[in-house]
């Protein structure tokens, strides 16, 4: 009996992917260098100093800008993907080099890949640790993952539809999901090259800034600008939002406690806000050492409820706002809130260079010894989001201009 000259082609293919092993690669080509030997010994004090403050394993990876230190938010291509680990020994090593386009990085749930976007082609990316596999997500900008607890599968939300942000902070007009594959058997690959999964619609009401949407553990609630500079808190089930305030670089607990915060317009604190409480005050951070009181940007959870990392000190040029001054000194640094969240106790410089670094992401390995920055959280019902205004006591003082710092000191 004949067989169709397709059955053929279709062995074929089915051959060469059950012959290939691990992630298949984009047509971007892998990075070129090697990982170096380790370079740092195991007790280096910078990677002592950030595991004692995240209290276990960590990693950390980051935008490093290797032209003129100023852009800040990552439109050009003079960028280079950096990393670290605390245990690895290698200290602060390159990623993926460039000349290219880095945007937005981040940790998969298991801190074993990183998720970036590139500006320039509107398309996302996935990447090893060790830089070795690139691997094309297709079109879009990246936002975050989240880990369904219920399923273990891990989806990877993305905003398409990009908005001119000429006068604007970058938005997109829609958000998408797809399930994450990161390395598909053989079958599920010949199906995903037939038959790629759908996009699952997650929101189109509004437009919605990229830089700051972060999942609930639960899964039902998410952190954004809707857009610039109108924040506040999604909810995923009824499809609407909730607005909580104005500002920039938001962000949702990674867990299911549902706090909120907004970085100011000054670059100097972040609202935070108890949404099961209705509660809200301020959190400074920028009072690490080595920020002398100036702008911070890129604030952003990690996989830890009490680990943030933010950039800073921003401090070249005139005036309160000099984001766009950028400058050598711009450093990636780890804070830790304190239990009630309302300081950051401790504080741990990551990174020591003479390029800007932006965009940081830190993932904290889980650990079955819990360490006394860890905590049992318990796990409520939906947050009662408060209405504006918060409190009905008096009138309130918020600001007068938001690149000005205006701090009003509430009595007790």
């Amino acid at each position: 009996m004949l067989i169709p000259s397709h059955h053929y082609l279709l062995r074929g293919l089915i051959t060469s992917l059950l012959l290939a092993g691990g992630m298949a690669t984009s047509g971007c080509s892998p990075a070129t260098h090697s990982v170096p030997e380790p370079s740092v010994p195991p007790n280096d004090p910078v990677m002592q100093q950030i595991r004692d403050l995240t209290g276990a394993r960590a990693r950390l990876v980051w935008v490093q800008d290797t032209g003129d230190a100023t852009d800040y938010l990552a439109k050009g291509t003079d960028l280079r993907l950096m990393g670290l680990d605390t245990d690895d020994g290698h200290g602060e090593r390159m990623i993926l080099d460039g000349p290219r386009n880095f945007a937005k990085p981040f940790f998969t749930a298991d801190g074993r890949h990183i998720i970036f976007s590139d500006r320039q082609t509107q398309t996302c990316h996935l990447v090893d640790w060790e830089g070795r596999e690139i691997r094309d997500l297709g079109p879009g900008f990246a936002l975050t993952t989240w880990l369904d607890p219920r399923t273990g599968r891990e989806w990877i939300y993305l905003a398409t539809d990009k908005i001119d942000d000429r006068r604007t902070l970058p938005s997109h007009a829609a958000i998408y999901r797809i399930p994450l594959h990161i390395a598909p058997g053989p079958w599920q690959r010949l199906r995903q090259r037939i038959r790629p999964p759908a996009p699952e619609l997650v929101w189109n009401q509004t437009k919605v800034s990229e830089d700051t949407f972060q999942i609930s553990a639960g899964g039902r609630y998410a952190s954004s600008v809707f857009p610039w500079p109108e924040a506040g808190m999604l909810d995923l089930e009824t499809r609407r939002w909730t607005r909580l305030g104005r500002g920039c670089w938001v962000a949702l607990s990674p867990d299911n406690q549902h706090l909120f915060w907004i970085l100011d317009g000054p670059h100097r604190n972040v609202q935070m806000f108890d949404t099961n409480t209705g509660t809200n005050w301020m959190v400074r951070v920028n009072d690490a050492p080595g920020l002398g009181n100036y702008e911070v940007y890129h604030p952003r959870w990690s996989n830890h409820s009490r680990i943030f990392a933010i950039s800073g000190p921003y401090k070249i040029g005139e005036g309160s706002y000099r984001l766009q001054g950028g400058g050598a000194d711009v450093e990636i640094h780890l804070g830790r809130f304190a239990p009630d969240y309302r300081t950051v106790e401790a504080w741990s410089r990551a990174t020591y260079n003479n390029n800007a670094d932006f965009f940081p992401d830190v993932w904290v390995a889980p650990t079955d010894t819990p360490s006394d920055v860890e905590q049992n959280i318990a796990q409520p019902g939906a947050p009662a989001i408060p209405a504006w205004p918060l409190e009905h006591t008096a009138p309130v003082y918020l600001w007068e201009n938001a690149d000005s710092q205006n701090e009003v000191a509430a009595s007790d």
